[in-house]
Formats: C-alpha cells, sequence, structure tokens
C-alpha cells in the first residue's frame, strides 16, 4: 500500500470548523454598524474573555452586552445588544454542496467556537447542519478552541484514533492546536479550500 493509499483509508470523520469554512462571517463593524477599523474589533473580539466566556456558555446574555458595550465604547448594553443582531453570519453558497459530497461512509461533525444568536442564524438559513453526525458547539459544551480539551472531547466522543480525524478550521492556531494531538488539521478558508483539502486526504475523488 502507498502512503497515499494509506492515508486515505485512515479517515473516517470529517470535522469542519464553522465561520470562516461553513459560514460568512462577513463584516461585522460594517453590519453593525460600528465606528472603528474592522481589525481593531477583531483584535478586541478574539482576545476578549467575555467572548470567550459568552461562546463557552459561562456567561449570559446580558453580561456579555453589558461587557461588550464597554470594551467597544458603546452607551449601553442596550445599545450593543441592538447591533449584535445586525451581524448576521450566512452559510456560503456552496456549503450545502460541499457538506452533501462527503460519501455517507464518513461522519461529519462540526466543531466550533460560537454562540446562540450566531448558531440561531446559520440554521434558520440552512437545513443543512441536520444532516451532521454531531455537533461540537462552545456555547454549548464550554470547550473553546484552540484549547486540547475542545479536541479531546471529540476524540473521546468517537473513541477513535486521532490521526482518524480530518480537520478543516480558518484559524491556524487551532489547527496546530489540532495536529498537536495527532489530528489530520489543514487551514482552509471557505467550502472551494475545503473541497481542494478533502480531496486531498480522500474523503472526497479529485
Amino acid at each position: 500500500m502507498t502512503p497515499q493509499a494509506a492515508r486515505r483509508t485512515s479517515v473516517d470523520i470529517v470535522l469542519l470548523d464553522l465561520g470562516g469554512v461553513l459560514a460568512d462571517l462577513g463584516d461585522p463593524v460594517r453590519s453593525m454598524g460600528l465606528e472603528m477599523e474592522t481589525e481593531r474589533f477583531w483584535e478586541i473580539w478574539l482576545s476578549s474573555p467575555s467572548v470567550r466566556a459568552y461562546e463557552s456558555g459561562a456567561l449570559d446574555a446580558l453580561g456579555f452586552a453589558k461587557a461588550m458595550a464597554t470594551e467597544l465604547e458603546l452607551s449601553s448594553e442596550a445599545a450593543f445588544a441592538a447591533l449584535f443582531q445586525k451581524w448576521r453570519l450566512k452559510p456560503f453558497a456552496e456549503t450545502e454542496r460541499l457538506v452533501r459530497a462527503i460519501p455517507a461512509r464518513f461522519r461529519v461533525s462540526l466543531l466550533s467556537n460560537t454562540n446562540e444568536v450566531h448558531w440561531q442564524q446559520i440554521v434558520s438559513a440552512t437545513p443543512v447542519f441536520e444532516e451532521f453526525d454531531s455537533l461540537f458547539l462552545s456555547f454549548r459544551t464550554g470547550y473553546f478552541k484552540p484549547e486540547e480539551a475542545a479536541f479531546r472531547q471529540v476524540v473521546e466522543h468517537y473513541r477513535c484514533a486521532p490521526s482518524s480525524i480530518v480537520f478543516l478550521d480558518d484559524s491556524e492556531k487551532n489547527v496546530a492546536a489540532a495536529a498537536g494531538l495527532g489530528i489530520q488539521a489543514r487551514r482552509v478558508a471557505g467550502p472551494g479550500d475545503a473541497a481542494r483539502a478533502l480531496e486531498l486526504a480522500g474523503v472526497l475523488a479529485s
């Protein structure tokens, strides 16, 4: 058996990220009408302990709104809550086609740092996530990528070897953390990139 063939037969589980892979995050600054640079917003969002707590289920919506109003220098939690509803995540046009192209012999799961607001937006926009084998959503599980526990939960759930999982994410930190556990991890951006990565992993026919 060639190395390529061995790699192709080793995959049992396709583990996908949501934002940036299956869902378009859009421009939150423009969507919410914030007076700041998009780069600055992402600096605040990605480093915020309040975001992490909210998306790990440790902070309720009101506490999150209060904290973010302060961090983003808004007038009140009500102002942030109203603006936050305007930041809508949408599935990429190719998302359903990508997911449904994965052969049935593979178990397809989602591993995402997300919150209830954005998750409800996504499931309202597409029924495709009803077809997933498992949904590992941070606001439900309490585990947040790139923490090792987020990936270990998937391995323990499936009682599988980490190498039998191919994981696609748009974050280099998340990819590195998964690879450190022996998961076949690749950084991708959007469904087109994801399809090419799944071809290389032997999941999709090239």
